[in-house]
């Protein structure tokens, strides 16, 4: 039952702080010209963002399993649930959560401006930051002290993980093809422009 409530109240806890960076947060607001620029426009490529979203998938699995075993439902399905949730907590959500957080405090330490720049302070409360930074470390040791998991084979771990890192860089980098092509074409028709004016 104590597992139970804390997959709750961690689902709710991901769920709220989504809809909070989704619909309260206006980096609009900010003056700065990096938050609008950068952060603004490439906000959910952050594999934060990414490694955010994998926790609330995660502990809705969770739930899930835990609704089944509470009403007793069949036993073949509630064994299903717990090898989906065993490999994604031990393929995707442990290694990804230890590295954004490790990563994010290690180089906040350093330099914040590397990695949360200061004028965010102004739109973003701190609990935000720690939600998606902290807490998530948190509830990884909670989760692993309260549930038993059955670890996957560990080819089939890396496999997933590999799989995971190569979609995540191969979206960044076509998005990334995809504006050097768009700057191109935007620097031509300046250049085409510039050259039809008398003069210049």
């Amino acid at each position: 039952m104590l597992a139970a409530v804390f997959h709750l109240l961690v689902f709710v806890h991901h769920a709220y702080v989504t809809f909070h960076l989704l619909m309260q947060i206006d980096f609009a607001k900010s003056d700065d010209e990096y938050v609008q620029n950068v952060l603004k426009r490439f906000k959910w490529r952050y594999f934060t963002c990414w490694n955010f979203a994998v926790q609330i998938v995660y502990f809705f699995i969770c739930m899930t399993e835990d609704f089944l075993r509470l009403t007793k439902r069949t036993e073949s399905v509630q064994d299903w649930v717990r090898q989906v949730k065993d490999f994604i907590f031990t393929s995707l959500l442990f290694p990804g959560t230890l590295f954004v957080s490790s990563m994010f405090w290690g180089l906040y330490m350093i330099d914040r401006e590397l990695v949360f720049p200061s004028a965010l302070d102004a739109i973003m409360p701190s609990w935000t930051n720690h939600s998606t930074h902290t807490v998530i470390s948190v509830a990884l040791v909670v989760e692993m002290r309260i549930t038993r998991h059955r670890y996957s084979k560990r080819s089939l771990g890396l496999a997933a993980l590999a799989l995971y890192l190569t979609v995540y860089d191969s979206l960044i980098q076509v998005r990334k093809n995809k504006r050097k092509a768009t700057n191109t074409k935007s620097s031509l028709g300046l250049h085409v422009y510039m050259d039809d004016i008398p003069g210049s």
